[in-house]
C-alpha cells in the first residue's frame, strides 16, 4: 500500500459522474504517476452506476486516494467539494473518463516549483476512442515561463476571441489557495465554459507567473457521443452566468485590448445559444426555442453582433446570416431559418443513422 505524505505535492480532484467504462484507467494512471507525493480525491457526483463501488475498491489498496460522495450537482460543485478537503501545494483536475501519463504531475509540480510559478500547464492528447489514436493538442503557449507582461504580448490581444490557448483546467496545477480563490466565485450552474470561467480570469491576475511544460501529458478521451452534440438544456442561462463572470475580471483587469474583446465575446456565445435551438433534439413545440432566441439577440447590441460579423470575414455564411438576423431584430426570418436548419440537420442525422445500420 502507498503511504500518503503529510504535505502533498499535488492534489488531484477527480471529477466522476456515471463513469463506470472508463474510472479504472483514469485511476490507475493517477496511481502510476512517478510523482508519488500525490493525494487523489476521487469525487462521485451522484452516479447511478459502478462508479461508486469502483471507486471504493480503489481507496481500499491506496491510502494516497480519499472519495467523496455527494449528490449530483454538476461539474463544477463536484470540484469545489474536492477543492475544500485538498491538502497538495497544487491542486489538478481530471475528469473521470480521461487519464494521464506517468510522468505529467512531476513534471508539472517541478515547473511550477522551479519558477516559483502560481500555475504550471502542459499540452495534451486528444484520443479518439474508437480507433486508440492520439492527436497532439497544442496552444500557442511554448516551454517557458510567463509573468502578466509576457502574458500582455503573447497571449492577450486574442485571448477572448480565439482562444489560441485552452482554458481547460485538466492540462494544468494551480496553486491550492489560489484554484480555491477562483473556483469558490464560480456558479455551480454554469455547465458550459466552466474551465473558461477559471483560467482565463487567473491570466488576467497582476501577479500572475505561469510555467509551460511543452510535451503533451493529458489525454482527454473523445467518445463518439461527444462528437454528436445534442441539445444542451439551459445553454443560455449558462452562458450568460459565463459572461457576467469573465466580463467582471476583465473590467477588474483594466487591460483596454480585453475590454475590447466582450464586444465579440459575448455574440460568439449568443449565437451558440440561436444554434443550439436548430439541433434536432431541441424543445417542441417551438415558441419554447423562440423565446431563448430572442433573449440571445437582445442581449447583445446592434453594435456588438456588427462587431462579431467584422472580427472574421471567413466566418461561415450561416452565422453571418444569424448575426445580421439579430443585429436587425428580424425575428421573424430568424424563426423561418432556425426552422429550417432544424429540419435540414433532423433529415441529415436520420441518413447517417441509415448509413450507420
Amino acid at each position: 500500500m502507498a503511504e500518503r505524505r503529510e504535505v502533498p505535492r499535488v492534489s488531484v480532484v477527480v471529477a466522476a459522474y456515471n463513469v463506470e467504462q472508463y474510472i479504472e484507467q483514469c485511476i490507475e494512471s493517477l496511481c502510476s504517476q512517478t510523482l508519488h507525493e500525490i493525494e487523489i480525491i476521487l469525487v462521485d457526483d451522484g452516479s447511478t452506476d459502478q462508479t461508486p463501488a469502483i471507486c471504493e475498491r480503489f481507496a481500499q489498496m491506496d491510502e494516497r486516494i480519499r472519495v467523496i460522495h455527494k449528490p449530483n450537482g454538476g461539474l463544477v460543485s463536484a470540484r469545489k467539494a474536492g477543492a475544500a478537503v485538498a491538502k497538495g501545494q497544487f491542486i489538478g483536475c481530471v475528469d473521470g473518463d480521461d487519464f494521464v501519463e506517468p510522468e505529467m504531475y512531476e513534471a508539472l509540480a517541478d515547473a511550477a516549483e522551479y519558477s516559483a510559478a502560481s500555475m504550471a500547464e502542459c499540452q495534451f492528447f486528444h484520443y479518439i476512442q474508437e480507433s486508440g489514436e492520439k492527436q497532439e493538442n497544442r496552444g500557442v503557449l511554448k516551454q517557458g515561463v510567463y509573468d502578466r507582461d509576457a502574458l500582455r504580448q503573447v497571449l492577450y490581444p486574442t485571448l477572448l476571441t480565439e482562444m489560441r490557448e485552452p482554458p481547460s483546467s485538466c492540462n494544468k496545477i494551480y496553486a491550492t489557495e489560489l484554484y480555491r480563490r477562483h473556483i469558490g466565485t464560480i456558479s455551480d450552474r454554469i455547465v458550459q465554459g466552466e474551465d473558461f470561467c477559471l483560467t482565463y480570469p487567473m491570466l488576467m491576475e497582476k501577479d500572475v507567473r505561469l510555467a509551460v511544460v511543452d510535451r503533451p501529458l493529458y489525454d482527454y478521451r473523445i467518445l463518439k457521443r461527444s462528437m454528436s452534440h445534442g441539445y444542451r438544456r439551459g445553454l443560455i442561462d449558462s452562458y450568460t452566468l459565463l459572461l457576467e463572470h469573465v466580463e467582471a475580471a476583465v473590467m477588474q483587469s483594466a487591460e483596454p485590448v480585453l475590454i475590447g474583446q466582450m464586444d465579440v465575446l459575448r455574440p460568439s456565445y449568443m449565437m451558440s445559444c440561436v444554434f443550439n435551438e436548430m439541433l434536432p433534439d431541441a424543445p417542441r413545440p417551438y415558441a419554447a426555442s423562440h423565446s431563448i432566441v430572442r433573449q440571445a439577440a437582445l442581449s447583445c447590441t446592434p453594435q456588438q453582433w456588427r462587431s462579431l460579423i467584422q472580427s472574421d470575414k471567413g466566418r461561415p455564411k450561416t452565422e453571418r446570416l444569424v448575426a445580421q438576423l439579430c443585429e436587425s431584430r428580424n425575428f421573424a426570418l430568424l424563426d423561418v431559418l432556425i426552422r429550417l436548419k432544424r429540419v435540414q440537420l433532423t433529415l441529415r442525422e436520420k441518413k447517417e443513422n441509415r448509413n450507420n445500420d
